[in-house]
C-alpha cells in the first residue's frame, strides 16, 4: 500500500492512458472506491500493455 486513493488513481489512470512500459500494475490495499475503480476501467480503452492489475483488499 501507498495511499494512493481515489485522488490517487485518478492521476495516474490519467498517466497510464499513453503507458508503453508498464506491464503489471500492483494497486493492492490502496483504498480505491467504485469511482477509482471506474478511472481505472476508462483507463483500459485506452491502454493496451498492462496484463496484470492487483486490486486486493
Amino acid at each position: 500500500s501507498n495511499g494512493l486513493g481515489d485522488k490517487g488513481i485518478l492521476y495516474l489512470s490519467k498517466i497510464l492512458r499513453d503507458n508503453i512500459a508498464i506491464v503489471d500494475l500492483n494497486l493492492s490495499h490502496n483504498f480505491i472506491s467504485v469511482f477509482g475503480a471506474r478511472e481505472l476501467l476508462n483507463m483500459f480503452k485506452d491502454n493496451r500493455t498492462i496484463n496484470y492489475l492487483n486490486l486486493e483488499g
